[in-house]
């Protein structure tokens, strides 16, 4: 039994410290995901405030 919980108790460890360091990443990416986005949608209703469009016969 001490053998096996031995190794046992190192992967657990090693699971944990990979799960970590992953979910730090993924949470990273998404912060900037989002600030993009953020970004995106900032940019589009300023075109759409700012947008005009010709009314009448453009040939006059």
């Amino acid at each position: 039994m001490a053998d096996g919980g031995a190794s046992s108790f190192i992967l657990l460890t090693t699971a944990l410290l990979i799960t970590g360091s992953v979910s730090a990443v993924l949470v990273s990416q998404w912060g900037e995901m989002a600030s993009l986005i953020d970004q995106e949608r900032l940019e589009d209703e300023a075109d759409y405030n700012t947008d005009f469009a010709f009314a009448g016969d453009l040939s006059n």
